[in-house]
């Protein structure tokens, strides 16, 4: 005698499978990121934590006959320490977990550790696609490709890419998003 399952539990299965494929940025089909882009984090969260290290270190110095500024000082060591070991941990895996793909009418760009996000843009909805590299950004010969649509909720950043790649990124995106709205324009004269 065969068994059979409930229908909510191959709902759950089929919802499952569709969730795993949606938020799959791991698989192969999906363009990743440069690895340089954790070295590039990993210099931010230096450059942010260094300072305020030495600040709290320079009070300690200068107040150390005030017990509630020594107190308030290695709290604030200690803090700073743990949110910035904490983020260069997860440095790794939020690299990890950026990937993208141009399909045949969008963008798709997949993110999050936690709380995976994936933003799907349709070439015809892209109104500005901009490349950007800040001074730490080139030394590390890194840039990013941000798309702009009349939504601000569906805007997409890929960071991290190769300056080389991120202009082919921009212009394959452009001839995408050209094409898309021609043949757009030839269905609505078509009505």
């Amino acid at each position: 005698m065969r068994s059979r399952s409930s229908p909510f539990i191959e709902r759950t299965l089929v919802l499952s499978m569709t969730i795993a494929g949606l938020f799959s940025a791991g698989s192969s089909d999906w363009l990743r990121v440069n690895p340089k882009l954790r070295t590039y984090w990993h210099t931010l969260i230096s450059v942010t934590t260094v300072p305020l290290l030495t600040v709290a270190a320079i009070a300690i110095a200068i107040f150390e006959d005030v017990p509630m500024v020594r107190f308030t000082g290695v709290v604030s060591i200690m803090v700073i320490m743990i949110f910035a070991t904490w983020a260069w941990v997860l440095v790794t895996r939020r690299v990890r977990s950026i990937g993208y793909r141009l399909e045949s009418r969008e963008l798709k760009v997949s993110s999050g550790i936690m709380f995976r996000r994936v933003v799907s843009v349709p070439f015809a909805r892209m109104q500005l696609v901009e490349v950007s590299a800040g001074p730490l950004e080139r030394a590390f010969s890194l840039a990013s490709v941000q798309l702009h649509t009349a939504s601000a909720s569906t805007d997409a950043i890929i960071p991290g890419l190769d300056p080389e790649r991120a202009a082919e990124v921009r212009d394959a995106l452009a001839v995408h998003s050209a094409t898309s709205a021609n043949s757009d324009a030839a269905t609505t004269a078509g009505l």
